[in-house]
């Protein structure tokens, strides 16, 4: 298999990542690798290095704040100006993500605190700590789902006034010439719903309760259309859909139940984007292939990760390339932690000959990977994406 032309004018992420997008080949494959902290601790002891930034450099996965994501930066509504986390929020971070998992880690106020925040505490959803599953150091589960007790009428769903996007506003003016610019919207239709109501009683809503469901539905699609509608006016390319649908065996709901009741909102959502212009990247763990015809009929341009472990991003692309992207990746729960270098070699070389040629493709990690990833095969991983993802693509 050849690694391609050398001397390729390099592109820069954003215009790498459009012109995948248009399913033209641009000078090599996208890659996103997101490695969990812990991982990122090995790999700095490995390198010799301090910082998540020169950890990227040495693997070859490029520089700035998120370019290990495909050459977007993801943006999304904060906290107002003027909050600051509780103590008792503190404390929860501090012990999620305890020194001694990274002695590098100084403080638990990051940028993902406060998308956490704006995600489950704003909304009165709690969480805490639980026992942790073999290396995984973040174990949480929810302890109140505030539609369990409050009448839906009664609660008040969260605003977007403007003062929320100041971080967004500053990312979007300082890196939108070098990079693809995607406003981050969750799980309007499943994920955020359950953390809402409670997983099993979400469930047995759509069975007896669909008046309940439809202005629950109807209120998330108001909310996150008017969060997109900011974020794209700031100067967004998109949105990022993460919502996660399916579990390794199927989908959550009955694809019957959400045809009736999301898949219109779903479509709805999706035609406001693209009746703006912009581009949708849609986030599904899981085994999504009962609602792939739909997913693609919606029109958005992007699906991540077609799971390996529970789908086949070959067959996914035979039947649906045309239409869509695939942004996937060596499985996390697999081959990364688990195979030798020579299987993560093989896995990333045979994923680039069936799903490169023509564009529409990224690879890297299919979701975080952890702690328990040998390094050598995050360097083959790397490594191999350098020699190989470089196009003209072989297709022998």
């Amino acid at each position: 298999m050849d690694g391609g032309k050398e001397g390729t004018k390099e592109l820069t992420p954003r215009e790498r990542l459009l012109k995948t997008l248009a399913h033209e080949e641009p000078d090599r494959i996208p890659v996103k690798c997101i490695f969990h902290r812990g991982l990122y601790y090995k790999l700095k002891r490995h390198f010799g290095v301090s910082t998540n930034a020169e950890v990227r450099r040495r693997l070859g996965i490029y520089e700035n704040i998120d370019a290990h994501k495909y050459g977007y930066i993801s943006v999304s509504r904060g906290p107002h100006r003027c909050w600051r986390p509780t103590p008792k929020l503190l404390d929860f971070y501090s012990k999620l993500y305890p020194p001694d998992s990274d002695p590098d880690y100084t403080s638990p106020v990051t940028s993902e605190t406060y998308l956490e925040y704006v995600w489950y505490e704003e909304w009165g959803i709690e969480r805490s700590l639980g026992v942790s599953q073999g290396n995984n150091p973040r174990s949480y589960f929810f302890t109140r789902h505030p539609l369990a007790d409050t009448p839906l009428d009664e609660f008040e769903f969260p605003d977007n006034n403007l003062d929320r996007f100041d971080v967004a506003k500053t990312i979007i003016k300082d890196y939108k010439d070098n990079y693809v610019i995607l406003g981050l919207i969750w799980g309007p239709f499943w994920a955020h719903l359950w953390q809402l109501r409670g997983m099993f009683q979400l469930i047995r809503d759509f069975y007896t309760n669909p008046q309940f469901i439809t202005k629950l539905l109807d209120r998330e699609l108001r909310f996150s259309l008017e969060h997109a509608r900011i974020l794209m006016e700031l100067g967004a390319d998109g949105v990022l859909l993460d919502d996660d649908w399916g579990t390794e065996n199927g989908t959550w709901l009955n694809p019957t139940l959400w045809r009736k009741y999301v898949k219109p909102r779903f479509l709805e959502f999706v035609s406001s984007i693209r009746k703006r212009g912009g581009i949708v990247f849609f986030h599904t763990d899981g085994n999504v292939n009962a609602l792939l015809p739909d997913i693609v009929e919606s029109g958005v341009d992007v699906l991540n990760p077609v799971q390996p472990e529970c789908m086949d991003p070959v067959e996914v692309r035979r039947l649906y390339g045309d239409k869509i992207s695939l942004m996937t990746g060596i499985g996390v729960q697999r081959t990364l932690p688990y195979g030798t270098v020579q299987e993560v070699k093989n896995e990333t070389i045979n994923a680039i000959k069936l799903l490169a040629p023509g564009g529409g493709f990224g690879y890297g990690t299919a979701h975080e990977a952890r702690e328990e990833c040998p390094v050598a095969n995050i360097i083959a991983l790397c490594e191999t994406m350098q020699k190989y993802g470089r196009y003209p693509i072989a297709r022998t």
